[in-house]
């Protein structure tokens, strides 16, 4: 759990940051236009990125289980 909430804090943060760059520096959005299109993507990014986090929590696991440390 701690994993998951740690790997989603750091997807939103990184989501807000570079896509503020992009609409700001490229697209010439106001930093408050900027910033009501992140928090409104908020959510769509929690939902797509579940499945990407239980999909790589599994298949590290079962790596590690594969090829454990001498």
């Amino acid at each position: 759990m701690r994993r998951y909430l740690a790997d989603t804090r750091a997807m939103i943060i990184f989501s807000i940051v570079c896509g503020a760059f992009i609409e700001i520096v490229i697209a010439g959005l106001s930093f408050d236009q900027s910033m009501r299109i992140r928090l409104s993507a908020i959510p769509v990014i929690l939902f797509a990125g579940d499945p990407t986090e239980v999909t790589e929590i599994g298949y590290l696991s079962s790596q590690m289980e594969r090829f454990p440390d001498n």
